[in-house]
């Protein structure tokens, strides 16, 4: 699958919560009441537990697209950059276990954020947009922001970012790293708790930053990375 090939279908798993979300509000009745009577409709008998489920299920095949597309390639690359700057080398049998390693845990994690907007987004909705019918609502919700190309684009964006520094930080945990810094990339964008991170200097590779609470650079549309070293400039090895 190619690039334009894996990003059409991402946006067609995106797209098609719109049709979810709209089928599980006709199946509660949502639109059989007037207009003027859906601000105070009952929002319990939407199956809220289905809707969940088939949120995470395609958020899950998201995922899986974005991994075998670029997410694997890049987590290795990461990887392959912290052994680089240490002078290391990378086993395969490495790469391959923080990879697997990597997949399941970001995946579940990443899995649950989007199936969190996907729900909050629809609750909003459903509010905002009780004079539409279902083909209008359909409509307008599939327009909107969790089911746009823009919401694709920042999830790439970050996510590739994390596979980056993810693959980085894993592989220097195992080469025996004992310490961390953050570096901006020091425009005028750069968040000014990302600049005290990166004044925070040379610490311990367990220890997260005071100033993010971040083991590593991995908010949504950060630009930061880390550098590692084994032993600090102040003469000691962490952990």
């Amino acid at each position: 699958m190619n690039y334009a090939e894996a990003t059409t279908e991402m946006l067609r798993f995106l797209k098609g919560w719109a049709g979810t979300a709209t089928k599980a509000l006709i199946m509660a009745g949502y639109f059989d009441a007037a207009p003027e009577l859906r601000a105070g409709f009952n929002l319990d008998l939407i199956n809220w537990e289905a809707l969940a489920k088939a949120s995470q299920k395609k958020n899950a095949r998201v995922w899986g697209t974005f991994w075998s597309r670029w997410g694997e390639k890049t987590f290795e690359r990461g990887g392959q950059r912290s052994a680089h700057a240490l002078g290391a080398s990378m086993k395969l049998k490495d790469k391959r276990q923080l990879a697997d390693e990597y997949f399941g845990e970001r995946g579940l994690q990443h899995v649950k954020q989007l199936s969190k907007v996907d729900i909050d987004s629809l609750r909003e909705a459903i509010r905002r947009d009780i004079y539409l019918n279902e083909k209008q609502f359909a409509k307008k919700y599939a327009d909107s922001y969790p089911c746009s190309p823009a919401r694709l684009r920042r999830i790439k964006r970050t996510e590739a970012h994390n596979a980056l520094e993810y693959g980085g930080y894993n592989y220097a945990r195992v080469a025996g790293a004992g310490w961390k810094c953050q570096v901006t990339v020091g425009d005028r964008r750069v968040r000014s708790s990302h600049i005290s991170a990166a004044a925070e200097g040379w610490i311990p590779i367990d220890q997260p930053f005071s100033s993010t609470g971040r083991l590593i650079a991995d908010e949504v549309n950060c630009r930061c990375h880390l550098t590692y070293m084994f032993t600090s400039p102040y003469g000691q090895r962490g952990r």
